[in-house]
C-alpha cells in the first residue's frame, strides 16, 4: 500500500486533523497519552525551543492510504543549534525533547501498520530536499524481538536504548486481583496497613477529577513531586514550559473528565500522589510525588495499591503503569511492551564523530557514545559501502 505524505509547517495544521487523529489516537491500545493531538498540540505551545541557541521548526507530518484514511501522523520538528548562522547543527526528532515529559515518542499508528509507516516516512524525508545531520526514530514498538527492524533507506544506523512500557489487565474483583500477586507483595500490601495502623495514622483515597480541583491538585503534586525528586533526579516540572503544559493539559483532561489525581490524605493532608490519565477503561498512571518523611511506610505502594482497586471497582480493564523498569512496577506481574530508539545518520566518519560528540555533550559526559564511535572506528566493514547497523540499544529506566 503506498501513502501519501503531507507536511504541515504551521500550527494550523494541527486544527486541519484533529478529529481525524483523535480518533486514530483513540483506537490504539494500550492508551498512553502522547498519541493524542491534544498532547502534541499543547507540547507545541509550551515546550519547543525558540531561542538563538536552538529553535525548533515543525514538521508535522501525516500519512494517508490511497483513499484518504489517516493512517499515521508524525509529530516532529527540526531542530537547529544554532538557531541562525552558515554553521549549525540539525536534528530531525520528534516532540518530547525531554522524556521524562513525553515518555514515549514516535509514529502514531496503529501497530501492525508501524513498519510500513516508518519507512514511507523515512524515504519522504530522504526525498523532500531537507537538510539534516542526523533523524531520531523513536519509540519503534517491538513486537516479540528483540529488536525492531530499522527503516530500510537509513544510511548509518545506531539503536540508542530501549524504554519499557508496563500494564496490568486487570479482574473483575479485588480478590482475585490480590491471589494473582506475588505472595511477596502480599505481605508487603498488608504489612504497610499493619504498620501505618500501628502507629495510629488513618488514611483515606482522595480522587480529584473536576475542573475546579485541577487547580489545588496540581499545586499540591508539583509541591510533592519536587520533595520526592530531589532525591532521586532532576524535576523536569520547574521549568516554566513544561509546567505549563502539564497544567494546561490537566485542565482540559478535566474538562473531558479523563482525569485522575489519586491522593493519600492523613490527618488531613496529602503526603502522595500521582497523576492518571483516562482512555476509555484504561488508566494511564503518569508522574508522581510524596513527602519523604513517609518513605517509611511505603507510602508509594500504599497509593499504588489503593488505585488498583479504584480501578477494579470503577469497572477499568488496564492499568499502565508507565515507562521504566523499576520494581515499583514489575512487582504487579505486568505485561511488558518495548519501544525502541535510534539514529539514523549519513554514510561516512564524519557525522558519526560530530554526533557522537555532541551526544557526549549533551549527556553530560556519558561515554557511551565515544564508545560507538570507538566500536565503529574498529568495524571491518565501512560505512560508505552502504547501510549499517552498530551496536545494541541500552534498556533505560525512567521515573
Amino acid at each position: 500500500m503506498m501513502l501519501t505524505l503531507e507536511k504541515l509547517c504551521s500550527a494550523e495544521g494541527f486544527s486541519s486533523i484533529r478529529d481525524e487523529w483523535q480518533t486514530l489516537h483513540a483506537s490504539l491500545s494500550p492508551a498512553v497519552p502522547f498519541t493524542s493531538p491534544l498532547w502534541n498540540e499543547l507540547w507545541w505551545k509550551h515546550c519547543r525551543k525558540n531561542s538563538v541557541l536552538s529553535k525548533d521548526e515543525l514538521l508535522l507530518t501525516v500519512l494517508r492510504s490511497e483513499g484518504g484514511r489517516l493512517v499515521g501522523v508524525a509529530p516532529m520538528v527540526r531542530t537547529h543549534r544554532p538557531a541562525v548562522g552558515p554553521v549549525r547543527l540539525r536534528e530531525v526528532q520528534f516532540f518530547g525533547a525531554d522524556p521524562n515529559v513525553t515518555e514515549i515518542r514516535g509514529v502514531v499508528c496503529d501497530p501492525k501498520e508501524q513498519e510500513h509507516v516508518i519507512d514511507q516516512l523515512c524515504q519522504f524525508l530522504h526525498r523532500s530536499g531537507l537538510r539534516w545531520n542526523w533523524v531520531r526514530w523513536q519509540g519503534i514498538r517491538s513486537e516479540g524481538y528483540a529488536v525492531p527492524r530499522r527503516p530500510d533507506c537509513s544510511d548509518a544506523f545506531l539503536w540508542t536504548r530501549q524504554v519499557p512500557d508496563y500494564f496490568v489487565d486487570l479482574p473483575a474483583t479485588w480478590a482475585v486481583f490480590e491471589k494473582g500477586l506475588t505472595s511477596r507483595v502480599r505481605k508487603k500490601l498488608r504489612a504497610c496497613h499493619r504498620e501505618l495502623d500501628r502507629d495510629g495514622h488513618k488514611f483515606e483515597l482522595k480522587v480529584d477529577q473536576t475542573p475546579q480541583d485541577v487547580h489545588s491538585a496540581m499545586d499540591t503534586f508539583y509541591r510533592l513531586h519536587k520533595e520526592r525528586i530531589k532525591v532521586r533526579s532532576y524535576d523536569v516540572f520547574l521549568k516554566p514550559g513544561p509546567r505549563k503544559f502539564l497544567s494546561e493539559y490537566c485542565r482540559e483532561m478535566a474538562k473531558r473528565e479523563q482525569l485522575r489525581v489519586f491522593s493519600i490524605v492523613i490527618d488531613g493532608a496529602v503526603v502522595a500522589t500521582r497523576i492518571g490519565f483516562l482512555f476509555g477503561e484504561e488508566l494511564y498512571l503518569y508522574h508522581s510525588g510524596n513527602d519523604v518523611q513517609w518513605d517509611r511506610y511505603s507510602i508509594m505502594t500504599v497509593l499504588l495499591g489503593e488505585i488498583f482497586r479504584y480501578s477494579i471497582q470503577a469497572g477499568l480493564k488496564r492499568v499502565n503503569l508507565s515507562t521504566g523498569n523499576d520494581r515499583s512496577k514489575t512487582r504487579w506481574r505486568p505485561s511488558e511492551i518495548l519501544y525502541t530508539d535510534g539514529v539514523e545518520l549519513p554514510n561516512g566518519l564524519w557525522p558519526l564523530v560530530a554526533y557522537s560528540f555532541y551526544e557526549f555533550l549533551r549527556l553530560r559526559g556519558n561515554t557511551q557514545p565515544l564508545a560507538q564511535l570507538k566500536a565503529y572506528l574498529t568495524n571491518s566493514r565501512s560505512p560508505d559501502s552502504g547501510a549499517f547497523d552498530l551496536g545494541a540499544p541500552r534498556s533505560c529506566a525512567t521515573d
